[in-house]
């Protein structure tokens, strides 16, 4: 009996060991399970607020540290088991999470970019443009959205409109804008884009900074693990011409592009871009003339001008033209050297007057012309001048164009002309327009490439005005307070 008992003692002790170490094992492994629970749980955590500093950062326009990028990646590259392997992995994640406690994440804040309409209220009407526009950049599928219409109807102001409405919305974390115009300066383009996203460019050629520019740009709206891809818009405003985006360092996709030009062919046709939304501003009277122009075309009467939306004439159907108009319709054209006016008798009658760039005799004191309609001057003679009362007998004119006349000062006549509807003054030397404003019926005013300085207040008294032209008025400094809004009040 004490040698079975013997026995079984010796088989006991023989197996006390190994259960032991087989308990401290379980133990060890729980410990080490529980204990990777609780640093993926940090880890996890540790993630989540390094995603909100990044997100931060965007929405301010900063670049996010190459560093914090990494980090990210290889916080998601992380894959674990719980078992055997637990106190192994445990130490990776450990060693991973204190690599994640950054001083920051970012870097250079970008500018404070577009800012407020202050005019706005002047388009109020359009608000239904407004939102077609915005409803447009919100279709995924569209990734260019283009605006034309005559110049001077207020297609930067829109555009600009847009651009804080979307802001608002936070449809867009970035907008920037760039000014085209008549003769594009591509490193002035790229300079202001560069500028509103916060993006340095220093290198030396066109193509150089279009590179950088792309890059930054696809940076910007490429898509971070778990974080939401920054949205951009860029607006490339008036443009006249062809404009290759890859030559700016505009990427076809990332960003979303708002163009707006004068010509709608400029959006498409001649640029060969794929501009999935168009929308146009203008009134019925321009619909009507572009219908005409279109007709005449079809008839050959017309033809395609050398420059974007421009119209010539063939020599034989002009003389015919002019024929008619003059026998018919009493009109005058100066077609060659005007050496004297003609007799009164024939001004009584006439019912147009056109001198495109010909020489011409001084202006007679009055122009005794009380059923002219329309005054085309197109001048080439410097010491030309207009006298004060050269307009008084001209009340019924609809039309008045003069172009590089000196005008300083406007004559006081001007303001008899009460049923005048259009007047441009183009390239015209100009001090004080105030007297305009006493032109009740105008519709159309084009001060184009004219020296005027300040924009009078009594301009705003001009409430059928449809048209206001300032293009390329390079040294206009002032425009009075509330004139604009109050055109089309």
């Amino acid at each position: 009996m004490e040698i079975v008992i013997s026995i079984v003692a010796k088989v006991a002790e023989l197996l006390v060991v190994p259960i032991k170490r087989q308990i401290g094992y379980v133990i060890d492994c729980n410990t080490n399970i529980q204990n990777l629970k609780n640093e993926v749980k940090k880890l996890t955590d540790a993630k989540t607020r390094v995603i909100h500093s990044i997100e931060e950062a965007r929405r301010k326009g900063e670049e996010i540290e190459a560093e914090v990028l990494n980090w990210l990646e290889s916080v998601d590259g992380i894959r674990y088991q719980l078992g055997k392997a637990a106190k192994k992995e445990l130490t990776v994640i450990v060693d991973l999470r204190e690599k994640g406690k950054f001083d920051g994440v970012a870097h250079r804040p970008a500018p404070s970019g577009i800012g407020p309409v202050k005019e706005y209220e002047a388009f109020e009407s359009r608000d239904s443009v407004v939102n077609a526009i915005v409803d447009a950049l919100k279709d995924g599928a569209v990734n260019m959205v283009g605006v034309y219409g005559m110049g001077g109807l207020g297609k930067t102001t829109l555009v600009l409109k847009v651009a804080e409405q979307v802001k608002e919305g936070r449809l867009f974390e970035k907008v920037v804008l760039a000014l085209v115009s008549q003769t594009p300066d591509i490193r002035r383009i790229q300079g202001e884009i560069a500028d509103g996203l916060g993006l340095k460019l220093d290198a030396e050629t066109d193509k150089g900074r279009a590179s950088q520019l792309c890059e930054g740009l696809k940076k910007m709206t490429c898509k971070i693990p778990g974080t939401q891809t920054m949205r951009v818009l860029v607006i490339l405003d008036d443009i006249w011409k062809e404009l290759k985006l890859e030559d700016v360092g505009i990427p076809h996709e990332g960003c979303k592009i708002l163009m707006s030009s004068r010509i709608e062919s400029v959006l498409s046709r001649e640029m060969a871009w794929i501009v999935q939304g168009t929308f146009h501003i203008g009134s019925k009277q321009e619909t009507d003339w572009h219908t005409l122009v279109d007709e005449l075309k079809a008839s050959c009467l017309l033809l395609e001008g050398d420059n974007d939306g421009s119209v010539k004439m063939h020599d034989v159907v002009q003389s015919f033209a002019i024929d008619v108009a003059s026998r018919d319709h009493h009109v005058l054209v100066v077609t060659d050297e005007l050496k004297e006016w003609p007799t009164n008798d024939v001004l009584q009658q006439c019912s147009r007057i056109s001198s495109p760039y010909r020489k011409i005799p001084d202006l007679p004191a009055i122009l005794e012309c009380p059923n002219l309609r329309s005054f085309i001057l197109l001048n080439k003679d410097p010491s030309l001048q207009i006298p004060d009362n050269f307009f008084r007998e001209m009340k019924e004119l609809k039309v008045l164009g003069l172009t590089e006349v000196n005008l300083s000062p406007l004559p006081s006549s001007l303001q008899f002309l009460e049923n005048l509807q259009t007047l441009c003054l183009d390239h015209c030397v100009l001090e004080d327009i105030s007297i305009v404003g006493e032109l009740k019926k105008l519709q159309v005013l084009s001060l184009n490439s004219s020296n005027l300085v300040c924009l009078p207040r009594e301009i705003g008294k001009l409430t059928r005005l449809l048209l206001l032209d300032l293009g390329n008025c390079v040294r206009l400094e002032v425009i009075s307070p509330n004139v604009l809004s109050s055109l089309t009040g």
